[in-house]
């Protein structure tokens, strides 16, 4: 999508074909197979994590390595 002064606009020369999604193993709040099962359906490339809910605080290390991994891959 491309926003510009006069609304959002559609293009496909922005669309970004790959997808990203860690896992947090440990999560309490929505059930890890819950999470493998969205990734899966979306067709992400998937990262397991032993961590709770909150993995960007937890395991921000990781986070900023999947983030820096889809950036570069784009």
């Amino acid at each position: 999508m491309l926003l510009t002064g006069a609304g959002l606009h559609l293009c496909s020369c922005l669309v970004i074909p790959y997808r990203w999604y860690i896992v947090a193993n440990d999560n309490r709040t929505v059930h890890p197979e819950l999470q493998r099962f969205a990734a899966k359906r979306m067709d992400a490339k998937t990262y397991d994590v032993n961590s709770s809910h909150v993995l960007m605080l937890s395991n921000r290390g990781i986070v900023i390595d999947v983030v820096r991994t889809a950036a570069n891959s784009i």
